[in-house]
């Protein structure tokens, strides 16, 4: 961390690299205005310098002449000639020591200069004497030979100057030479400069905001390229990797949203609910970006028993689903996220993971609860690959996709109830009917009878027969009584009572009909609250059962308890969705250890006259009739059952205020 933060701060900003360019550009422009001012000043310098020495050549022509002038009686030329003497003896000394020269500065010769400006000096010193002689002298011998001597001496000093002036010639073209090779230098540099600018720019602004700016249209139209990370660290460098991060959140919210979507679809589809478990659990595990393995289940909750129940899976070994076929609340990855109503999440097969089995391999898992009203109704659990890093997105979507399962198996379930319910009542009315008519029968076939046995002798073979008629009428009668209860064509009364009261007073019918092999057990719940409803019908609801568990316990022994217990409405309503307003409801289950049920035939335990007992030994209606009482108690029932395991039924009604 401290090395990203250190390689972090090092990078140079946008704005530090436009000062540095700025930086850079002012330097050449500086570099360039020196260097031109300097050479300029410098050629100035040297061609005030060879208008000098050109001048000093003229100049010594000029002496010459004005001193051939004052020979011939020009005085009045004697004024001039000591005048250009003067003029040429201080442009001279400028030459040697720098110095003015009729209003121009004038700076010193070069050292390369200096042996011609000394040959100068030695040409002109007689020269000089020579003139001033001829100036200043009266016209006689003296001034003669001065004049002879400018005379044969002006070719000299004409070339000594003509060396110099030469030699200064030389310096102006070189220094003109320097100037333009200094210019094409800087030009170049300047060149190189905007090329490298051009460069930069294309590369560190240009090119990844023409890469944004096409990913930008690809995200418009609906695509989501891969970006690469290949920008600098400034700020253009830290648009580009924000924009790839916005690009690749775009991207996976579009694919969660997409995932949502599939799932809900998922759960309008029709089909039982076994079927859309399967779907969802095969749709979570192809999603790509999930990380997780191509296996997994999902497990419904026995809320009576605390226990999972596997419902759906995909690629399980035999040795997986028979340790995990039933998991208690608690136990294992999957039970405590059942427990706890939060998602286990691990990257290996810790501690916490306690149902092991044979050839258990290194592995991870999601287990996420299925959670309806604050309740566990199930939990999806999902191999990842062992040692893989915990998503918080990946959870937050398993936990939404949840929400749709737990809803899915909150509709079906009231699907399937009120299914269930729909057909119950179209076989109520129907056998309602029937029995309705049947009853007139065997009332006219019992009148009969009865006419028949009093006109018979006592004692005959006939009365004899016609007793048995009359057995086979009351159970006829008996038969269609209990029709007509299982119809509600019969009024009840309602009244307000004590559960607890009805189940006491019902303890030796109980026993009796439960015979000695199976022993009864009560666990009534203190101070329950009354409910409405009919004494004989909850009678009748418990001797029903009592001998459904009976039918069902082996013939050595068994167990059958009896349970009270005050429950919130949310529980109340898995039972019956009508429960769902009432603030409490009153539980009773009634547990047996008998055979226990398939799936198939608990799909159709209350339907009348289904049976699963031997021809002449049950008429299947007696657990049609507990669910039309439960019905007409405005209560509900739920049945949980598995083969070899016995049998709960929860019976929910709601309590009185």
């Amino acid at each position: 961390m401290k090395t990203e933060n250190t390689s972090s701060a090092s990078r140079i900003t946008l704005g530090g690299k436009l000062l540095i360019v700025v930086l850079t550009f002012a330097g050449l422009f500086a570099a360039n205005f020196l260097a031109y001012n300097y050479l300029l000043r410098e050629l100035d310098k040297t061609a005030a310098a060879v208008d000098a020495a050109g001048r000093q050549r003229m100049l010594s022509q000029k002496i010459a002449y004005l001193a051939f002038q004052v020979r011939l009686g020009h005085r009045h030329d004697r004024a001039a000639l000591k005048e250009l003497t003067a003029e040429f003896h201080e442009t001279l000394e400028a030459f040697k020591y720098g110095g003015p020269s009729r209003n121009f500065y004038i700076t010193r010769a070069p050292a390369a200069l200096a042996p011609l400006v000394l040959g100068e000096e030695a040409e002109w010193k007689p020269y000089r004497e020579a003139a001033l002689t001829v100036s200043d002298a009266p016209a006689g011998g003296a001034q003669k030979k001065a004049i002879s001597y400018l005379e044969s001496h002006s070719e000299a000093l004409l070339s000594a100057c003509d060396a110099v002036t030469a030699a200064y010639r030389k310096i102006a073209v070189d220094a003109t030479r320097r100037m333009d090779y200094l210019m094409l230098l800087l030009i170049g540099l300047n060149l190189l400069f905007g090329a490298a600018v051009f460069y930069f720019a294309k590369k560190n602004i240009v090119a990844p905001l023409v890469i944004l700016d096409r990913a930008a249209a690809g995200i418009t139209a609906g695509n989501f390229p891969e970006l690469a990370d290949g920008a600098s660290g400034d700020e253009v460098g830290n648009l580009f990797k924000t924009f790839s991060k916005m690009a690749a959140t775009i991207r996976r919210d579009r694919e969660k949203s997409s995932a949502i979507n599939g799932l809900l679809a998922i759960s309008l589809e029709h089909g039982s609910l076994t079927e859309l478990l399967d779907k969802f659990l095969d749709y979570l595990l192809a999603i790509p970006w999930l990380g997780i393995e191509t296996k997994g289940a999902i497990f419904l909750a026995d809320a009576g028993a605390k226990n999972l129940v596997m419902a759906a899976r995909r690629d399980i070994s035999a040795e997986v689903r028979e340790a995990c076929a039933n998991v208690p609340f608690g136990s294992c990855l999957c039970g405590k996220a059942a427990a706890t109503g939060e998602t286990v999440f691990s990257t290996e097969a810790d501690a916490r993971h306690e149902i092991s089995y044979k050839g258990v391999n290194p592995h991870g898992h999601y287990c996420v609860p299925i959670k309806l009203r604050g309740g566990v109704i199930g939990v999806l659990n999902l191999y990842l690959r062992a040692g893989i890093e915990h998503a918080a997105e990946e959870q937050v979507f398993l936990q939404a996709a949840c929400a749709i399962i737990a809803k899915t198996i909150e509709y079906k379930n009231l699907e399937s109830k009120a299914f269930q319910a729909q057909k119950m009542e179209s076989l109520g009315k129907a056998a309602g009917a029937i029995a309705h008519d049947f009853n007139n029968i065997l009332t006219v076939m019992q009148g009969f009878n009865d006419l028949a046995l009093d006109t018979l002798p006592a004692g005959s073979e006939a009365v004899r027969y016609v007793e048995e008629t009359a057995a086979g009428l009351h159970k006829g009668a008996a038969l269609v009584k209990q029709i007509m209860a299982f119809s509600r064509k019969q009024p009840v009364e309602m009244a307000s009572l004590d559960l607890n009261a009805v189940i006491t007073g019902t303890q030796v019918m109980l026993g009796v009909v439960l015979e000695k092999k199976i022993r009864l057990k009560f666990s009534l719940a203190p101070d329950l609250p009354p409910i409405n409803g009919n004494k004989g019908q909850l009678e009748q609801i418990l001797i029903n059962l009592a001998v459904n568990a009976r039918d069902a316990i082996s013939p050595e022994a068994g167990e059958l308890s009896i349970t009270t217990a005050v429950v919130s409405s949310d529980f109340a309503k898995a039972c019956s969705k009508e429960l769902a307003s009432c603030e409490k409801a009153v539980r009773l289950t009634v547990t047996d250890t008998g055979c226990g049920m398939p799936e198939e035939v608990i799909e159709h335990i209350f339907e009348p006259f289904f049976t699963t007992k031997p021809e002449g030994q049950g008429t299947g209606l007696g657990l049609a009739t507990v669910y039309s009482i439960v019905q007409a108690h405005k209560g509900g029932i739920n049945i949980t059952s598995r083969p070899g395991s016995g049998t709960t039924f929860d019976l929910c009604f709601p309590a009185n205020p």
